[in-house]
């Protein structure tokens, strides 16, 4: 059940048809937290915009999680 609830806002904005995508941006005692960006209706490519740019500042995540 608390899985369910962590995603309810995930539904939501699935249900209401809005682009959204998922940027990874760092580890938290070696725990991976992101940022869910949401446009508008259609505007898909306003989306990747935004996470490209968040990309390049935080760095690829997956190149951190095999330093060592």
């Amino acid at each position: 059940m608390e899985l369910m609830s962590a995603l309810q806002p995930s539904f939501s904005i699935n249900a209401l048809g809005l682009p959204s995508a998922a940027v990874p941006m760092g580890l938290n005692k070696n725990v991976p937290y992101g940022l869910q960006i949401i446009g508008q209706r259609f505007r898909e490519d306003m989306c990747l915009d935004a996470a490209e740019v968040v990309e390049r500042k935080v760095g690829i995540l997956a190149n951190k999680l095999w330093e060592e």
